[in-house]
């Protein structure tokens, strides 16, 4: 049963007191999380002394007691919107823990989500404090801007959508990351009334200029393609081109770092790739009739020659397409996948490589593997004469044999069992 709310009270308290005293950390961190938790389902304002209590935590050594009374502000300011909120914006300006308390922002609007109606009439009052930390150079910051901006649209789109999409072409790279990566906390949200017309507009910033806009929006159209397929369904044909260009490695993006004895190569642009392909795979699962998969494959197939986890996904999707219906757009593909999948499954590692090298170049040489085999397992696969030859030569004789039959030993084990 539910305590009284004389016993809360009391409860509430003594929770209080153990923040003031000598407590050690874990129960320190205990009495903030259960102030949170009671705090987002009461009215605590009555207690007078609670918000100074949990935010003196802020100078704790402590990181976990930092962000426990980051949460417990949040959660406590939630549960009385018009009595703390003013106090929670004024504090985001002024305090010196300005971080900790945009987290409590966090927290308050995420608890407050229940409330849809009642947190919806302070969007005014809250997006020009966040849109102020959309401008900052840590990163993290602003994450946690993009989170609460999407979060804010899902529950009072009338007022935040306006806002957001004016910023989609905003002077500032910061903004517009910070405006196309909220799109993702939006579309994440139960029975969010965003428009697929509004969805497009954040979508289009595929085209933008700056790497960080494009991984957001990259982000977004996975998220999109995976929460609500129906809605980019018909703008697919605009979109997909502005996809496939960020498969393809960009000369440009990869520079060389000098450290000392030694220069380690730096590739800008991987994260992006990685995105693009993350949103392939997809699309693949969610709006195949819309792909054309001729297209589709020819960029695929610069993945197979990528990083290692991009190579990975592509195997994944090639074994995926295999096991599909329309093979035989994937047949008449086959010469192009040849070279590099023979390329992954006959690199040779070097001498001096560590146990963890071996193991992710075994993972990758069995992946593409299991591709070949899905692809080998295809009706017509052997009217590709240079397929047909490398599977016959490289991978059913020589070196990788036993390998490949263990391969296919395992996929057939795995076939009768999900039968």
């Amino acid at each position: 049963a539910a305590p009284q709310p004389s016993q809360r009270s009391t409860m509430v308290d003594n929770f209080i007191k153990q923040l003031a005293g000598s407590d050690p950390t874990q129960q320190r961190v205990l009495a903030l999380l259960c102030l949170g938790e009671i705090g987002q389902q009461n009215d605590l304002s009555s207690h007078k002394s609670l918000i100074d209590a949990a935010m003196a935590a802020f100078a704790s050594t402590s990181e976990e007691v930092k962000a426990a009374a980051s949460f417990a502000l949040g959660n406590i300011a939630a549960g009385n919107l018009p009595f703390y909120l003013p106090h929670l914006l004024r504090e985001v300006n002024t305090s010196q823990h300005e971080y900790l308390m945009l987290c409590a922002l966090k927290d308050m609007i995420s608890s407050a989500l229940g409330g849809q109606a009642a947190l919806g009439q302070y969007a005014d009052q809250i997006m020009p404090n966040l849109f102020a930390f959309a401008t900052r150079d840590e990163e993290g910051v602003r994450n946690v801007a993009a989170e609460c901006l999407g979060k804010l649209a899902a529950v009072a789109p009338s007022a935040a959508l306006p806002a957001l999409e004016e910023r989609l072409t905003h002077t500032s790279a910061f903004v517009r990351s910070v405006v196309v990566s909220s799109l993702r906390f939006t579309l994440t949200e139960a029975g969010t009334a965003i428009s697929p017309k509004s969805i497009k507009k954040f979508l289009l910033t595929l085209g933008d200029s700056d790497l960080k806009v494009r991984r957001g929006a990259l982000l977004g159209l996975n998220c999109v393609a995976h929460n609500r397929p129906s809605a980019i369904r018909d703008d697919l044909a605009e979109l997909l081109p502005m996809l496939y260009s960020e498969t393809t490695k960009k000369p440009e993006l990869v520079h060389q770092v000098d450290l000392g004895p030694f220069k380690h190569t730096v590739d800008d642009g991987l994260e992006l790739r990685k995105a693009a392909f993350e949103c392939m795979d997809t699309l693949l699962e969610t709006c195949l009739d819309r792909l054309e998969l001729s297209d589709f494959i020819r960029h695929m197939v610069s993945g197979l020659a990528d990083d290692h986890d991009i190579k990975m996904l592509c195997h994944l999707m090639l074994t995926k397409l295999a096991s599909g219906t329309n093979t035989g757009v994937i047949v008449a593909s086959l010469e192009e996948l040849v070279d590099p999948l023979r390329k992954t499954v006959n690199a040779n590692l070097k001498d001096n490589a560590v146990k963890q090298q071996i193991e992710r170049h075994e993972e990758l040489v069995r992946s593409a593997m299991r591709a070949i085999h899905a692809l080998e397992k295809m009706p017509e696969s052997e009217s590709c004469l240079k397929f047909d030859e490398f599977v016959r030569n490289s991978l059913k004789a020589g070196k990788l044999a036993d390998k490949y039959s263990a391969v296919c030993a395992e996929d057939m084990a795995k076939s009768t069992e999900d039968a």
